[in-house]
């Protein structure tokens, strides 16, 4: 009877359905494959927090509970994280992983005709692009729902005498989870500043507003 028990209890404990941590309301079940580091099991929350257009601090939100930056892996996740958000009224857009790599950003400085769709060598956006923290999520689909070209908002400032300073939108974003068409998503990835900043000032005065209000963030973990 003892041993009878006991295999029930094995049982019980294999069989339990994964649970995510409180404070993580999304679940999903995931087909593992390497690009996503074979995860079966993913759990996301929308976190709210002023100032998530700057990538350190949502980044540091997710890392305050245990988290990483995330984002959705296909259209599934997708509309559950609209529904999510549209129910309970949350901001967006919403910060998200993924940050054009150092030596990308440099090409796209160096060429301003830079193509990210187009490139054909590591910095294609479906090639090293991007750096992720995220090691669980594959980001084929996010990858692949641009609203516009990548990169789609960049400047640069300068004046006589003075070198030229570039900049470029260089952080990703999720959009439309309040959009009525949100079962059908097309551009649901956009582009961000990194650095959250108010605005940058040219050398004849003018400002150039960089400001996004971000003020969600979405974070994932494993269950436990």
């Amino acid at each position: 009877m003892i041993i009878f028990l006991l295999f029930l209890s094995i049982l019980l404990v294999f069989s339990a359905s994964p649970k995510c941590p409180h404070g993580f309301p999304l679940h999903f079940e995931r087909k593992p494959t390497a690009l996503n580091n074979y995860t079966k099991d993913w759990c996301i929350a929308v976190v709210e927090y002023e100032g998530m257009g700057n990538r350190d601090r949502a980044r540091s939100i997710c890392i305050t509970i245990n988290a990483t930056l995330t984002m959705p892996e296909n259209k599934e996740e997708f509309i559950a994280i609209a529904k999510h958000v549209q129910a309970r009224n949350k901001s967006t857009p919403h910060a998200i992983d993924g940050e054009f790599t150092p030596r990308c950003k440099v090409e796209m400085y160096r060429n301003q005709e830079f193509n990210g769709t187009a490139e054909k060598g590591e910095c294609n956006v479906h090639n090293h692009l991007f750096n992720f923290d995220d090691v669980n999520t594959d980001p084929t689909f996010i990858l692949s729902h641009f609203t516009g070209g990548v990169p789609n908002a960049r400047g640069s400032n300068y004046g006589t005498g003075h070198p030229t300073f570039q900049y470029v939108a260089d952080c990703l974003v999720l959009e439309n989870t309040k959009s009525p068409n949100y079962t059908a998503p097309i551009g649901v990835t956009d582009l961000a500043y990194c650095v959250g900043a108010a605005s940058v000032k040219t050398y004849t005065g003018s400002l150039f507003d960089l400001k996004r209000e971000i003020s969600s963030v979405l974070c994932g973990k494993r269950p436990e």
